[in-house]
């Protein structure tokens, strides 16, 4: 178990998204459309994060208040201070202008609070449209590159058949590499320092 603190400055996304897991995960929960987000810092602002770093959030057999007790005492001994125990953890950390970093079923996902968003520290930028196959339902029938993105998107996606959409890891691969042959990221980038 590892818990550090960190703040987090991001360089210029967008990030290529890894598509595999997310976007038949996400058309299995019914929704019809998925969209990946690039999220940047405001400039002058910054976004600390505590990171927490447990096998036990991978769980399945862990409950959800055992997992928001865990994340509570370890966001504690990060040295994060005064979170209102009457407030659900994200209302809590969104508070102390402080984002979670914790592990998901595989990767880390990155939990920011709502409230951050509407405080002028973070800016959203959607960066890909999916939508699910109107014929085969819950793969990708679908996809549109926006902003910066979408000149890399169009190249990628038009040597690509119907069937070849369907397939995330490879519509993935080729995504990543059609964004990194048009200088894009094609990974989250953050300069990280340690708060203490």
């Amino acid at each position: 178990m590892v818990t550090a603190s960190v703040s987090l400055r991001p360089r210029q996304p967008p990030p290529s998204p890894p598509l595999s897991p997310i976007v038949p995960n996400q058309f299995d929960r019914g929704e019809s459309e998925v969209c990946i987000t690039a999220l940047r810092v405001r400039a002058g602002q910054t976004l600390r994060c505590v990171v927490c770093d447990d096998k036990r959030m991978a769980d399945t057999f862990c409950s959800s208040a055992d997992k928001a007790s865990l994340v509570r005492s370890q966001v504690l001994a990060a040295g994060v201070a005064d979170l209102a125990p009457a407030d659900p953890l994200l209302v809590a950390l969104g508070k102390q202008n402080t984002a979670l970093c914790l592990v998901d079923s595989e990767d880390f996902e990155l939990a920011v609070p709502h409230c951050l968003f509407s405080e002028a520290v973070l800016e959203a930028e959607t960066v890909l449209e999916l939508a699910e196959s109107q014929r085969l339902p819950c793969t990708i029938g679908r996809v549109v590159g926006t902003g910066t993105a979408e000149a890399a998107v169009a190249a990628a996606v038009s040597g690509l058949s119907k069937g070849d959409l369907s397939d995330a890891a490879l519509l993935g691969a080729t995504l990543s590499l059609s964004l990194r042959d048009h200088g894009l990221p094609t990974a989250a980038q953050w300069l990280v320092s340690a708060d203490s």
